[in-house]
């Protein structure tokens, strides 16, 4: 997220990122309120929750939430 929110001062645009996730930039546009929240969910579900394997491995969307709030703590405080 600091890659994104940082950009112009550490020269870091997108496209010489190559090590964001989809669920990164999904988690950044809930948290920064840049996106309707449920098609935030639905993107997330889609790429992430889609088949039984996927629910297995990935968690749902609450979960996903709750987990990078987590992750993310002392950048988001």
């Amino acid at each position: 997220m600091q890659l994104i929110e940082k950009a112009e001062e550490w020269s870091t645009g997108l496209d010489n990122v190559k090590a964001i996730h989809m669920f990164e930039l999904i988690y950044y546009l809930y948290v920064k309120n840049k996106g309707e929240k449920k098609l935030l969910r639905m993107l997330y579900k889609y790429q992430y929750y889609l088949t039984e394997h996927e629910k297995r491995t990935n968690p749902g969307w609450g979960d996903f939430i709750d987990r990078m709030d987590v992750l993310y703590r002392n950048y988001n405080d």
